[in-house]
């Protein structure tokens, strides 16, 4: 039986312990992989509705009104007053504005058109399209968050509305008052124009970033930056805008349109309180 000698023992030994030593020698000489990079945290990001009010571009006077009262006949509190509102071809209730208005000055509406004391007769009523009106937003200098130019300014529909009246005296036939009045929708004091603006912040690099942070993840790129730092790039955050809805006003001829019955009654208002009646303060 042959037995291993010593020196090969020895060199087998030796030879088990140089191995060894490279080993940790080659452990040692290794650098570490850089750290996994993570995504930054996201900003807070700011949204708002912001309001915009228009005024119109030269803006004319409110009405035009024309009243003229011959002193033919005195008109005093309490007398009777018929309507003839034939010509009205309106869908709504015109002689309820015409009521109304002559009983806050003290006249009594009848329907005995032959008996009445007065005949208020409607001369003419016409609701029109009117010219297309421009307006701008109000207080511009003072806004801060200006939008674009295309929503700087309105161009919007119109409605032209006519009013003619004449006020007879029925006993006699005299004409004692006639009066006209006109108004574009546009310069109706109404609902002023308004519209919401939505503005919002966006990040617009979030892709890159993300691209970024999974190219420096890989075990090469985590080699590299070991030895050669890299800085994440930071968020990009535009402003937007979206959703720019009319709130209040008209604008639309379907909404200028809209505005006759309305309309109508301020001119009637308008037109009554211009006749004069003895012993009531106009």
């Amino acid at each position: 039986m042959l037995g291993i000698s010593s020196d090969s023992g020895n060199n087998m030994r030796l030879s088990i312990i140089i191995s060894f030593i490279f080993l940790l020698l080659g452990c040692q000489l290794t650098t570490p992989l850089a750290p996994i990079l993570m995504m930054p945290q996201t900003p807070k990001l700011n949204s708002e509705d912001i309001q915009f009010q228009y005024v119109q571009i030269n803006k004319k006077s409110s009405a035009q009104i024309k009243s003229v009262q011959l002193p033919a006949h005195k008109i005093s509190k309490n007398q009777t007053i018929a309507f003839d509102l034939s010509k009205a071809k309106v869908d709504y209730d015109l002689a309820a504005m015409f009521n109304a208005q002559f009983k806050q000055r003290a006249l009594l509406p009848v329907v005995d058109t032959a008996n009445a004391e007065y005949r208020l007769t409607l001369n003419k009523i016409s609701h029109k399209n009117g010219n297309e009106t421009h307006f701008e937003i109000k207080n511009k200098q003072k806004l801060k968050f200006v939008p674009n130019n295309d929503l700087m300014t309105r161009t919007c529909a119109s409605l032209d509305t006519i009013i003619s009246l004449r006020l007879t005296h029925t006993q006699s036939g005299d004409v004692v008052w006639f009066a006209q009045g006109s108004i574009n929708s546009a310069n109706y004091p109404a609902i002023p124009l308004v519209y919401k603006l939505h503005v919002y912040q966006e990040i617009t690099n979030k892709q890159q970033i993300s691209a970024f942070i999974t190219n420096n993840n890989t075990e090469a790129a985590r080699e590299i930056r070991a030895n050669n730092a890299v800085s994440i790039p930071a968020y990009n955050i535009a402003t937007r805008t979206a959703d720019f809805d009319k709130v209040s006003g008209a604008c639309s001829q379907i909404e200028a349109d809209d505005l006759s019955e309305n309309i109508s009654l301020h001119l009637i208002k308008t037109l009554v309180n211009k006749l004069k009646i003895s012993d009531i303060k106009i």
